[in-house]
């Protein structure tokens, strides 16, 4: 509440205007306020991800315009995007893995 509270003083200077601007705030959150963020689950906001649009196609241009030598840069991360480095425990030696693949 006390985020809802805080956007309400930025919006219309004042700590609570009433339930109407409460609810317009809620339905129409500003972009880069606490119920914007909350609603979109992202600190992100939509400039942010045009910058690392434009980083990600530049440095890709780059790749093309140099003969595509060496390996093909990776996006940056966006919030929420899934890591191609997750990994689960550690891995088991070979011998192990035989063991108990035989004992099945």
């Amino acid at each position: 509440m006390s985020a809802l509270r805080a956007d309400c003083v930025r919006a219309t200077g004042r700590p609570w205007a009433g339930w109407l601007v409460g609810w317009l705030l809620w339905f129409f959150p500003v972009a880069g306020s606490s119920v914007w963020q909350y609603r979109r689950g992202t600190p992100w906001e939509d400039r942010d991800y045009l910058l690392a649009l434009v980083a990600d196609e530049l440095r890709g241009a780059n790749w093309q315009r140099s003969g595509s030598r060496g390996a093909q840069p990776k996006p940056i991360p966006r919030p929420g995007d899934k890591s191609d480095d997750e990994h689960f425990g550690d891995p088991i030696p070979l011998a192990m893995f035989d063991d108990w693949w035989d004992s099945q």
